[in-house]
This record gives structure tokens, sequence and C-alpha cells, in this order.
């Protein structure tokens, strides 16, 4: 992910991570890598299975999104609901929408 994100990050894009783990490390040198860039404009926002104790990760986040649940298909499960409710926000917004949600 990290070298799609070199070539192709804009300064109005957010880049969403979604590990169970909050470990998986092609998601945390992503998340890395869209802070190295240093626009500082660009947000990062993961979403992950359990309560972030993963430094690796949660040291670059403006946000995240914790599924405090053992199970990890439950996990999967929200995280999936968030996808879709984020989806569907912005195939409703409009141009002169400020805010999606």
């Amino acid at each position: 992910y990290a070298n799609l994100l070199r070539k192709l990050l804009l300064p109005q894009d957010v880049v969403v991570a979604i590990s169970c783990s909050g470990n998986s490390a092609n998601v945390v040198k992503a998340i890395r890598t869209a802070k190295d860039i240093h626009i500082p404009s660009i947000k990062t926002v993961a979403m992950v299975g359990a309560d972030l104790e993963c430094d690796l990760l949660k040291e670059r986040l403006d946000a995240w999104v914790s599924v405090p649940f053992k199970d990890i298909r439950v996990q999967e499960d929200v995280h999936l609901c968030i996808c879709h409710a984020i989806a569907g926000a912005l195939a409703n917004a409009t141009p002169k929408t400020d805010r999606l949600l």
C-alpha cells in the first residue's frame, strides 16, 4: 500500500486503514508513508479490532475506531458496517456539502 500512496495521494485525501490486530506490517507502513509525505491536510484514520495498544500505528493517526470484541468475525463485520456507512455518505454527498455525516 505504501508505494500506491506515494504515487496517488492528494492533499484532500483521507487514508483509512483497517487492521483487526493493529499490527499489520503493510498497514502500519502505509500509515507511516502517508504521514511521511508531509502534506498537513492528509488525515489518517484506522479501524482496529481491540483497544489500540500498538504504538507503531497509534502514534501516526489523527483518529481511530476501536471495535473491542475478541471475536475477529465480529471485528470484521463492524469494520464492514463502517465502510458501508462511509460509502453511503459519499454516494449521497453533493459537491456543495461541507460534511458527509
